[in-house]
């Protein structure tokens, strides 16, 4: 069965057909209608695991197995240069085996209808990869802007916090960030799919990222440890968030240095890294403007713009990234397991340790101040989103993240009930 991570990024001077708009828009539209139903009944982690339930039922998981041709032709493109492809690879065949069974030898007309026949056979592989390309082109600029709207309004939210700790705010956030690297790369080695390093690179990134913002509960919870619990933990999550960042520009750097086609995509996906990551560094340094403490309750409604992006952009960015990958036949129970640790208890893990070691916390107030930490979702998927969109995601990691992602807001409340219980 095709796949959409299949088709190279190539440019191609033909318009994209009309049916890849309209899968991006049926995408987003169904993302945020589940998501809203699923706010009703008040189901964590509404805001990612609405877009993936779409993207399984509309990509190859479920649709491309239920009705292939019609799935194929709106959202792989191609299907008429496939069929070409196919036909001539047939005659190849059928050629080899006519010369084989009349024993026909080797000679200059043999090598020569050969030759061009091989070429007849690469002719229309690459008109079927330029056509496949550009029909998901609409595709790839949906999941690229979605991914900065999400990762610019990590900037956004509550007025800023104040009064946080630098030293602390970056020993959590290089733990929050260190310990699912590791446990990323643990499950690298010991699966013995250590891949290639631009890939690698891009995986860890995406285990790294910090959180997107604090919700409610977590915010009250970082500040019973203290007036500056919720700036710390911001703070954190822009250390491990620029971290995650470096991880995935030097990734598509040295992709960049290797494989042409990956430089068309270059300035868009660097751009929009570096972008998200200027805005949460910018949030982290206004939490420092000012004089007065800031209180540890919460205080009011977010920012509009950031209740429309997690109704809106983070179903949809989820939908789309959910959409070019098997869930089947790219499942891997190892890689998903330890996916959902790294993200999840990792990460949590990771700040936890770091809130004892430099701030001097108790583990309970430091296993308070952690939960902030875990609201990296919306940042992980959109990282990677920009690798798969990039071509550097192999897609067993594109639906080990995207579980890890979702798991971590599910098991949200089990957190935070368990570090309310700690003495």
């Amino acid at each position: 069965m095709a796949s959409v991570s299949d088709a190279l990024p190539t440019l191609s001077t033909q318009g994209a057909d009309a049916s890849a708009w309209l899968v991006v828009a049926v995408v987003v539209a169904g993302a945020g209608m589940v998501a809203w139903f699923l706010r009703i009944f008040r189901v964590p982690g509404a805001r990612l695991l609405a877009g993936i339930i779409v993207g399984v039922a509309l990509g190859p998981t479920v649709l491309g197995r239920v009705a292939p041709a019609p799935w194929e032709r709106m959202v792989i493109g191609g299907s008429a240069e496939r069929m070409v492809l196919q036909a001539r690879q047939t005659e190849w065949k059928a050629w080899q085996l006519a010369r084989g069974h009349v024993g026909v030898r080797t000679g200059e007309s043999h090598d020569a209808e050969q030759e061009a026949r091989s070429a007849a056979i690469a002719q229309a592989e690459t008109a079927w990869r330029q056509a496949v390309a550009e029909h998901q082109r609409p595709l790839g600029i949906a999941v690229l802007l979605l991914a900065g709207v999400v990762g610019g309004t990590a900037a956004l939210g509550r007025p800023a916090d104040r009064g946080a700790s630098g030293p602390t705010a970056i020993s959590i956030g290089l733990w929050s960030a260190g310990l699912p690297v590791l446990l990323g790369l643990v499950v690298l080695w010991w699966r013995r799919a250590l891949l290639p390093a631009p890939s690698s690179l891009a995986v860890l990134a995406a285990l790294a990222v910090g959180a997107w913002g604090l919700n409610a509960a977590d915010r009250r919870a970082a500040g019973q440890t203290g007036r500056d619990g919720p700036a710390l933990i911001r703070g954190a999550s822009a250390v491990a968030t620029l971290i995650a960042v470096g991880l995935l520009l030097t990734s598509l750097f040295r992709a960049s240095a290797t494989t042409s086609d990956l430089r068309h995509w270059l300035g868009l996906v660097g751009a929009a890294a570096v972008g998200w990551a200027g805005l949460v560094v910018l949030r982290r340094s206004a939490a420092r403007l000012g004089t007065a403490a800031a209180p540890p309750e919460d205080r009011g409604p977010s920012h509009p713009l950031v209740r429309i992006v997690e109704m809106l952009a983070m179903p949809a960015l989820a939908g789309l990234v959910a959409l070019q990958a098997d869930w089947i036949a790219d499942f891997s129970l190892w890689i998903v397991v330890g996916a959902v640790i790294a993200s999840g208890d990792g990460r949590w893990t990771g700040a936890w340790i770091g809130g004892m070691l430099s701030g001097g916390r108790r583990p309970r107030d430091a296993a308070r101040l952690a939960l902030g930490a875990c609201g990296s979702g919306p940042l992980q998927v959109a990282i990677a989103a920009i690798a798969v969109d990039a071509g550097l995601f192999p897609r067993e990691w594109t639906v080990a993240i995207l579980f890890g992602a979702v798991a971590t807001d599910l098991t949200a409340p089990v957190r935070r009930r368990f570090a309310q219980i700690m003495e």
